[in-house]
């Protein structure tokens, strides 16, 4: 018999929890707890949903592995809805995940949410945004205590979950998400793990690295000529001696690519975590604010090693960011360039200046009025990640968008 997922997560949402939710919130506990009993079990029936298809099981189970949620118990809760890099922490977490799951429907979802409970809209978002990293928390700490092992016996338990969800969703997530039956759905995630889909995804997972590097690499030379081919060949032999768990960490970050088209009628061919997906996503939600704090990091934007100059296969991204901006004329960018602490910092000063100008200068060539468009470098400052690490110091030499204007 499935365990009651919804059950244990609702023993966490004690008194004490509510309240602190709630002050976050600026809510009242009894709308809070009422809109918290909305949030999970829509939060859960988005997993299911994603998870019915071997792919969505694949990508979601990647995440729950690396383990990028907040603890299960609720317990550290009061340090991180304390304001600062903890909370935005939180929120940018749940902002992906919530992204992932829903896509564009998460500003209908939490609608519901608010109709149902009756705190406000913008409270909806924040609550949405706070749940999803702590309900996948649990997640990740269930399905290892559980002993899960692959991707379809994780889509397995959550299709368990279907019976306990039917009378806790707020009336409409279904229809928003194109659910007609909650069982059906359950039974789609079932059929793939008795078809044979756990041995399958148990055996193609540990592959799904080198599958997607064969996949850019087919897809650049199919699109963009030897000379894209041959720059991806090189970049994935330099990323190789950074040993596997590098680049199966990356390509676990993107998530699986989709199509989507823009209001320009343009169809872009994007991944589920990239920062062309987060952007629309921010621009799209007329509950998101611009603010100097929101910025979306490129993703597959590679320079030369020194240098301000851009290799062949950072066209594609350039190309899906100058597109987005064509289908909404109205927003404006600041490109933000930084690098890692080695070397003297008035010379990486000078680097992340000249990588942003860079950028900034392609998407004008690309058609995009400069006058929408800042450049700032900022060096070594604002790092994301330990610089005294070869991982840390990668992250940390990157270029950042922030919405100045939608």
């Amino acid at each position: 018999m499935a365990v009651n997922l919804l059950g244990l997560l609702k023993d966490q949402m004690s008194d004490d929890v509510v309240h602190k939710v709630a002050g976050f919130l600026g809510e009242n506990q009894t709308n809070t707890r009422s809109a918290l009993a909305s949030a999970v079990p829509s939060i859960l029936t988005g997993l299911i949903q994603k998870s019915s298809s071997s792919q969505g099981a694949v990508s979601l189970f990647s995440s729950l592995l690396q383990g990028n949620n907040a603890d299960d118990t609720f317990g550290s809760l009061t340090g991180l809805l304390g304001g600062g890099q903890a909370t935005n922490n939180l929120t940018s977490s749940g902002n992906n995940i919530l992204s992932t799951i829903f896509g564009n429907n998460v500003g209908n979802i939490a609608d519901l949410i608010a109709s149902a409970s009756g705190i406000k809209k913008s409270s909806s978002m924040s609550l949405l945004s706070l749940a999803a990293p702590i309900v996948m928390g649990f997640l990740s700490k269930h399905v290892k205590q559980q002993g899960v092992t692959d991707a379809a016996g994780f889509a397995s338990m959550l299709a368990g979950q279907a019976g306990f969800l039917k009378g806790a969703l707020p009336t409409g997530v279904t229809n928003l998400l194109g659910i007609s039956n909650i069982d059906a759905l359950a039974g789609k995630a079932v059929s793939m793990t008795s078809n044979g889909g756990s041995s399958v995804l148990k055996k193609v997972l540990p592959f799904l690295p080198i599958v997607a590097i064969l996949l850019l690499g087919w897809w650049l030379l199919k699109n963009s000529g030897a000379d894209a081919a041959k720059q991806t060949v090189e970049t994935v032999k330099e990323a190789a001696h950074e040993g596997v768990v590098a680049t199966a960490s990356a390509v676990n970050a993107l998530g699986a690519f989709f199509s989507m088209r823009l209001p320009s009628g343009v169809d872009l061919n994007i991944p589920e975590y990239g920062i062309e997906n987060k952007l629309i996503g921010f621009i799209q939600d007329a509950n998101r604010p611009v603010d100097k704090t929101t910025w979306f990091t490129f993703d597959r934007l590679l320079f030369e090693t020194g240098k301000a100059t851009m290799k062949p296969e950072s066209r594609e991204q350039l190309n899906n960011i100058a597109e987005i901006l064509k289908a909404f004329p109205a927003v404006a960018l600041k490109i933000g360039g930084y690098t890692d602490n080695t070397g003297n910092a008035a010379a990486n000063m000078q680097l992340s200046q000249a990588r942003a100008e860079s950028v900034m200068n392609e998407l004008v060539a690309l058609g995009i009025d400069a006058q929408r468009l800042r450049a700032e470098g900022y060096g070594q400052e604002h790092p994301v990640a330990d610089n005294g690490t070869e991982d840390g110091r990668a992250k940390n030499r990157r270029i950042d968008v922030r919405v100045t204007k939608k």
